[in-house]
């Protein structure tokens, strides 16, 4: 039930991430130069900013750090 829970949640955090940065960096963009970068956007599908990959890195550091200190603690 716990592995539900976490793709759950995980389902709609990308969804949202998906929804509402996403959003900003396509009307940003799209202003620019329409073709190329829609173009490119249809041809990817799920293609996700680079804001998106590193917060989901610095999120997998801050786990890393808390899993080390409640392991210090034990």
């Amino acid at each position: 039930s716990i592995l539900s829970v976490f793709l759950t949640s995980l389902a709609i955090f990308i969804h949202w991430m998906w929804f509402s940065k996403y959003d900003m960096v396509i009307g940003k963009r799209l202003r620019k130069n329409a073709l190329k970068y829609g173009d490119r956007l249809y041809m990817k599908g799920l293609a996700l900013p680079s804001s998106y990959y590193t917060e989901l890195k610095q999120r997998k550091e801050e786990r890393r750090k808390e899993e080390l200190e409640l392991e210090r603690m034990r």
